[in-house]
């Protein structure tokens, strides 16, 4: 708001923060793999391992919220998501994919029976020391966990850790409890994880953003480079300068994800446009991303 900038963010919308600068959010909806794996633990059909959630499988997205954005350009961006569903657009997930891509031509784009649950199920999930009302991540994860409990009855509860040394006790006691699923909300939770899931081999885990190779894990990903193409598109369409930005937090292979799909998708719009990277080394600081 100080400077005037436009913005897209990520993860949620964000509009409701500041409408007069919010073009459009990447949307990625950790809720939904959170039900997912939940309706596998509910139907007992668990399976430990990795999914991984795009725009095909209604997990990634844009928001269309407010009116900075003109119709026609998400119509492009539509018509871009659509490519990617039917297959005709690989979005880079790597650096080294970015260097290879190729831009599509933008002239070229053009139910089944109820189920039987199982019964008297108790699924507990565990956050990050941001906990509840992050506004992100947990909250996401949390409405996957409500949604679980309206669909499949199951009783839900969380445990807030407070700082990363609870997590292996938190973990631990859930275990112990015999929860039917223990839901790990983010990457930082990944040795935790790790480190409980062999010692308690007839418990269920999943875990978000991240994966180990523990059986009893499902591992909850998403095709981040995915939605990060479709608001890079929209970047591109939407820029007067020329000059496009992306702030990452910690420089990582997850968020470099993000700034892969950014770039592909800013070049297919505006091929001309110059893209300024830059990352502030840490998700706990929101005043460095000015």
């Amino acid at each position: 708001k100080e400077r005037n900038l436009m913005v897209i963010a990520v993860d949620r919308d964000k509009n409701y923060l500041a409408p007069d600068n919010v073009i459009t959010s990447m949307l990625k909806d950790v809720g939904r793999g959170v039900y997912e794996v939940g309706k596998m633990v509910a139907t007992d059909t668990f399976e430990g391992g990795e999914y991984r959630y795009g725009v095909k499988e209604g997990g990634i997205g844009f928001s269309t919220t407010g009116d900075l954005c003109p119709p026609e350009v998400f119509a492009t961006a539509e018509s871009l998501k659509q490519m990617i569903i039917d297959g005709s657009l690989m979005v880079p997930k790597t650096l080294d994919e970015f260097d290879a891509f190729t831009a599509p031509d933008l002239g070229d784009m053009a139910a089944g029976g109820e189920m039987a649950f199982v019964e008297d199920l108790s699924f507990a999930m565990v956050t990050d020391e941001a906990g509840l009302g992050d506004e992100g991540f947990n909250d996401a994860a949390w409405e996957g966990m409500t949604q679980s409990e309206a669909e499949f009855g199951a009783e839900i509860k969380v445990v807030e850790s407070r700082e990363q040394a609870e997590y292996v006790p938190n973990f631990s006691m859930l275990a112990e409890q015999e929860e039917d699923l223990i839901v790990a909300v983010g990457f930082l939770l990944q040795a935790a994880v790790a480190e409980v899931a062999p010692q308690y081999p007839d418990a269920r885990f999943a875990l978000v953003d991240t994966c180990t190779d523990e059986p009893n894990v499902a591992c909850i990903q998403f095709k981040e480079e995915e939605g990060s193409f479709l608001v890079g598109a929209i970047a591109g369409l939407m820029t007067e300068t020329g000059k496009v930005g992306f702030v990452g937090g910690r420089e990582s292979d997850l968020l470099k994800k993000f700034e892969s799909g950014y770039k592909a998708g800013v070049m297919t719009t505006n091929p001309n446009a110059e893209v300024l990277v830059s990352y502030t080394g840490t998700f706990a600081d929101p005043a460095l991303g000015k």
